[in-house]
C-alpha cells in the first residue's frame, strides 16, 4: 500500500463569472480545509491543496477556451484554424449555436485530429495540442509545483 501523502489539486472553469468563480471556489475550499486556498497556488499545509481557475486572469472561458487559444495562435496552425472557424460559422448561420463556442472549435478540430476519440484529454495523448506553447505556462506552473 502506498503511504505517500494525498494533495488534491482542483481545476475549475471560469465560464462567465472568472472573478466570482475565483472568489466562491477560494472561500470554499478554505473552509474546508482551514487553510487559506489562493487560485494559481498550493497551500503549504497538510495536505497541499491547489486550486487553478482556467482559462486564467479575468478571461471568461473554460479549459477548452485556454487549449483552443495556444493552438490557434501557434502560426503553424493558421491555415486548419481558417478551416475549423469557417465551419462553426457556417454551422452558426443556420441557426445551431454553440453553447460553449471553445468546446465547438477543439471538438471540431478533435474530430479531425483524434478521431478515434474526439475528446480534449485523448487528443492531448495523441500530441494534437503543443503543451510547450506559452498561453499554456501558468497551468503548467501550476502542475509543476505538486
Amino acid at each position: 500500500m502506498n503511504s505517500a501523502p494525498w494533495h488534491p489539486g482542483f481545476i475549475f472553469d471560469a465560464d462567465n463569472a472568472p472573478a466570482h468563480a475565483r472568489s466562491a471556489l477560494q472561500t470554499k475550499l478554505s473552509q474546508l480545509t482551514g487553510q487559506p486556498v489562493v487560485d494559481g497556488q498550493w497551500t503549504v499545509g497538510s495536505p497541499k491543496i491547489g486550486l487553478f481557475v482556467v482559462p486564467g486572469g479575468d478571461q471568461p472561458g473554460e479549459i477548452e477556451t485556454l487549449v483552443w487559444h495556444s493552438w490557434a495562435n501557434d502560426p503553424r496552425n493558421s491555415q486548419p484554424k481558417q478551416c475549423i472557424e469557417s465551419y462553426i460559422a457556417c454551422l452558426m448561420e443556420t441557426g445551431r449555436k454553440a453553447h460553449s463556442p471553445d468546446k465547438a472549435l477543439v471538438g471540431a478540430l478533435l474530430a479531425v485530429c483524434s478521431d478515434e476519440d474526439p475528446r480534449l484529454g485523448p487528443g492531448t495523448r495523441d500530441n494534437v495540442f503543443d503543451l510547450a506553447r506559452p498561453e499554456l505556462e501558468p497551468l503548467r506552473h501550476f502542475l509543476d509545483r505538486f
